[in-house]
């Protein structure tokens, strides 16, 4: 019983690092198209993440079936929301910096862009 005490929150934790590739791969994608630079240095930015590689599978998931950007960022949302006892402000506030560095990352951010940021940090601070 224990170990699956143990287990819980790993999983949980699995749950919020996908949301966050979600999450990324709509910003990445408001703009209608993948912006090479832009996913260069999204993938730069989460291998020096200890959780980057479940956030980069679940951003290359959404790219392979191409998600739309709403279905991607609702997506996200329902694995944050299913998973907000481990998600801490520590981690909102984590997962706000590297979507802003994201969106910094290439030629400026766009109105798409700002409008998306805007809107994950008011979704990601109601939970």
């Amino acid at each position: 019983m224990d170990e699956n005490r143990n287990q819980q929150p790993l999983e949980e934790t699995k749950e919020v690092y996908q949301g966050l590739g979600c999450a990324l791969y709509a910003l990445a994608n408001i703009d209608g198209q993948l912006q090479s630079e832009e996913t260069e240095i999204l993938r730069l930015t989460l291998m020096r993440e200890p959780n980057g590689l479940q956030v980069l599978e679940a951003f290359d998931i959404q790219d392979q079936y191409q998600v739309s950007v709403e279905e991607a960022y609702a997506y996200a949302f329902r694995r944050f929301a299913a998973s907000r006892n481990v998600l801490s402000e520590e981690m909102k506030k984590h997962f706000t910096q590297i979507m802003e560095k994201v969106a910094y990352a290439y030629d400026g951010v766009s109105r798409k862009e700002n409008e998306i940021l805007r809107r994950f940090r008011r979704d990601i601070n109601r939970l």
